[in-house]
């Protein structure tokens, strides 16, 4: 027998309630707009749709229960109650619960179907009304086992405001769905190919086998209800095969259907491992996790390692540009100073040294320009412009290497000159004078 999905004249009474009230202003701010546009299809189509049951069922046991008026001090509706009203109201919550129950019975009956117990003492195996009723159950106990992938067995009831968008993130998260699915089918399918199942177990585990299978199966024709031609197909992934050991049973048959029709398959974080790994033991995942751990900390050292040997190399080599570029002479120790992040001035660090590509950068401008005033390194040679005197205007003619240790020598007519000088003051002979210093410059 199917299950009723009609909803209550109460129940329909309460949502007509509670949308007027929501036009009137009455809910409140927390009120979601999917709870308002599905209590307009609820009234639209008087149908009831699976995750709506059973969303409908947590809500009012949820908050049933909570403390809260119905009616502010002016006799208004509080927001409670426009939302009690848009899920139905107190006849809406019985509604549900007949029909959840309708729904679990149903369940119950596929899965002592599967097991081979279902019986009705008055029934006939080959009975048609039977035989209708037992496949009536069967696809309604499928529908139920299908929930928790929000209802997707069957596209009348899923709500308008909820249909698949054909975008390649929403393929994506259906073929995730699909994937799972046929992991749990898999996982079954190799409990019984490795005979860890007991006989008396061996039933269960193919029932839940096919009816992941038949849930794979049923998400991909919403898919391709939904897209049409625009499905795409995964070029990479994961594809799965018929375990090794049932080859010759009805599972068999199934799992090899499902598999071909839904193709390859996002790989899960379970199959990465199991590639990988051999098996998906949680210790060995953990052994392995800490070792990936250790070996990481490692690699991060040697690379801030390498990081900071390659700063010292760096700027050695940013100090051997400047050394060079002072000897010739292509910068001043006043440009070396800035250079190294020194105030000339102070003798005080003043900013960040610049950075090699910097410091070749305005060495190789100056260069190009060739070497700069002669402005000596402190103890070196420099080159001194020598005037020619035969001139009005001097005019540069060549270089003397002098050092700053040197001293000029005085002529001799200075000397005479500075003798009778010295002699005038002193009261002494000139002549005697200008003697003594001549023998002292001929010493």
């Amino acid at each position: 027998m199917g299950i009723d999905f009609s909803v209550s004249k109460g129940a329909k009474e309460q949502l007509e309630l509670g949308l007027r009230w929501h036009e009137e202003g009455h809910s409140g701010d927390g009120l979601l707009p999917s709870t308002v546009a599905e209590a307009r299809r609820l009234v639209r189509t008087g149908k009831w749709w699976p995750s709506k049951v059973k969303r409908a069922y947590s809500f009012f046991s949820r908050h049933g229960a909570q403390v809260g008026p119905m009616r502010d001090d002016k006799g208004r509706p509080t927001p409670k109650a426009v939302a009690w009203a848009l899920w139905g109201g107190d006849a809406g919550f019985a509604n549900v619960k007949r029909i959840r129950e309708s729904m679990l019975a149903a369940e119950r009956g596929l899965a002592a179907e599967r097991r081979g117990g279902v019986s009705n003492g008055d029934a006939q195996g080959t009975d048609d009304e039977t035989t209708r009723q037992r496949g009536d159950d069967a696809a309604n106990g499928r529908l139920v086992a299908h929930m928790h992938y929000l209802s997707l067995t069957d596209l009348e009831y899923i709500p308008e405001e909820s249909q698949m968008k054909n975008t390649p993130e929403a393929q994506h998260a259906y073929r995730e769905a699909i994937a799972h699915a046929m992991e749990h089918a898999d996982m079954h399918a190799r409990m019984l190919a490795g005979g860890h199942v007991g006989d008396e177990h061996r039933e269960m585990h193919v029932a839940h086998a096919c009816r992941s299978l038949d849930m794979a199966d049923d998400l991909h024709r919403v898919i391709c209800d939904s897209i049409g031609e625009g499905l795409k197909r995964d070029e990479e992934g994961e594809e799965f095969a018929v375990p090794g050991g049932i080859e010759n049973s009805a599972l068999a048959q199934r799992f090899s259907e499902v598999a071909t029709k839904v193709g390859k398959l996002p790989r899960s974080l379970r199959a990465v491992a199991r590639q990988e790994l051999g098996r998906v033991d949680a210790d060995l995942l953990e052994e392995k996790l800490m070792g990936a751990k250790t070996d990481r900390t490692a690699l991060l050292a040697l690379k801030q390692q390498a990081v900071e040997s390659a700063k010292v190399v760096d700027r050695a080599e940013t100090e051997r540009a400047i050394e060079s570029a002072l000897d010739e002479r292509l910068i001043t120790p006043a440009d070396a100073a800035r250079m190294r992040g020194i105030d000339p001035a102070t003798k005080t660090a003043a900013s960040s040294p610049w950075q090699r590509s910097r410091v070749e950068r305005f060495i190789s401008e100056r260069r190009e320009g060739g070497p700069v005033a002669p402005i000596p390194r402190p103890g070196a040679e420099r080159t001194v412009a020598t005037a020619d005197q035969t001139t009005a205007r001097p005019q540069v003619s060549g270089g003397v290497p002098i050092r700053f240790t040197e001293q000029r020598g005085a002529t001799v007519a200075e000397a005479a000159s500075l003798a009778n000088d010295v002699a005038a003051k002193l009261g002494l002979d000139p002549q005697k004078m200008q003697a003594r210093m001549a023998a002292s410059l001929n010493g």
